[in-house]
Order: structure tokens, then C-alpha cells, then sequence
């Protein structure tokens, strides 16, 4: 049994237009830092099964001048994963991620808002991060075994998410990196991702 314990920045985004003065001062980010537990275990020689709880934490910000502010919330999500090594060098997994669901409470209020009654109060926003299925590949055959190459298919299921389902389609993404051990105690990482 092999456990560990994370803080990964789950996701971000962010745009800023204070600079531009037609913007009236416009800005909006997301922000969610996660706290991640996670256990795995071998079966057999070739089997391995993983899983893992996060504990995220996500600050929401804008975007409406005056009428937004900043507000946290913080949300569980889970995962489990199943490794298999085809060969000494080659080895393949799948995972599942839950979706991660927020409220932002009193984010928002609408001074125009038809219904008088309703003017000035401010409103919750619910937003998701989505379900994923990941499915990789990986192979350290070369350079005597210093090179580590990996590929990663994701799927994101944003059609089953708050606020993020009405901006973006279900979608693949796909992820290459690769890793490169100078010793054994310094590696040295690039990846890229696609979707």
C-alpha cells in the first residue's frame, strides 16, 4: 500500500480589464487550490488500484463592477484509477474523477431587476468542475530506461455542470509529456495538453 498527500491547483481562470477604461473597471477569475489524500494498491504483479479524495477550495471573483463581489466555497470530489503493466516498460490506466459542485453565496445582485422586491439582493451562483475518464499509456523503454514518455486521453463531461455547461461542450483533451531522470533523485518534466 503506497499513500500521499497533495495541495494541487485544481483549475483557473481569470481576465482582467481594470487597465481598459471602457471596462468600468471589469475583471473575473476562478480559483480552486485542492488538499488531495490518496491510497493505492497492488493486486498482482500487473494490477494496480488507486484512489483519492480532494478537499478543493474556490474563490470566485466579478465579473459586474458593483454589483459582484468575491465569494469561497468549497466542495469534495473523488477518484479511483486501475493500472495494468503490459510489459516490463509499458503500462496502461484508466481513471474516473467525480465532478467537484460549488456555491458562491451571495454573489451577484441585479439593481434593474424587473421584480422591485428582488433589486439589491444578492444572489448564489453555482458553479462545477466537471466529471472526468481519463485513459493512458505510458513506455520508459528509452534511454536505458531515463525517458519516460506518456499519453493521456481525457473526457470532460461539462454537460452535466452549473454554469460551465452552458459555456463549453462535452469535450476531449488530450495530454503528452514526458520525463527525463538526470540521477535518481532529479527528473526533469514537459508536457503538453490539447482539447
Amino acid at each position: 500500500v503506497t499513500m500521499g498527500l497533495g495541495l494541487v491547483a485544481g483549475s483557473g481562470a481569470g481576465v482582467d480589464f481594470r487597465e481598459v477604461p471602457a471596462s468600468n473597471g471589469t475583471y473575473a477569475s476562478l480559483v480552486a487550490l485542492d488538499i488531495v489524500a490518496g491510497a493505492g494498491v497492488s493486486l498482482t504483479d500487473r494490477l494496480s488500484l488507486g484512489a483519492s479524495i480532494s478537499l478543493s477550495n474556490a474563490t470566485m471573483g466579478g465579473p459586474f463592477v458593483g454589483n459582484t463581489g468575491s465569494s469561497i466555497d468549497y466542495a469534495l470530489r473523488g477518484s479511483l484509477g486501475v493500472g495494468y503493466q503490459v510489459t516490463p516498460d509499458t503500462s496502461l490506466g484508466v481513471y474516473w474523477k467525480s465532478k467537484a459542485s460549488y456555491t458562491f453565496e451571495s454573489m451577484v445582485t441585479f439593481p434593474n431587476h424587473p421584480d422591485l422586491a428582488l433589486r439589491g439582493v444578492y444572489f448564489d451562483v453555482a458553479a462545477d468542475r466537471p466529471q472526468c475518464v481519463g485513459l493512458g499509456i505510458a513506455n520508459q523503454s528509452l534511454l536505458d530506461g531515463r525517458l519516460l514518455l506518456a499519453m493521456d486521453a481525457v473526457f470532460q463531461q461539462y454537460s452535466d455542470t452549473a454554469m460551465f455547461g452552458d459555456l463549453f461542450n462535452d469535450q476531449w483533451a488530450v495530454q503528452f509529456g514526458a520525463q527525463y531522470a538526470l540521477n535518481p533523485r532529479v527528473r526533469l518534466r514537459l508536457g503538453y495538453a490539447w482539447n
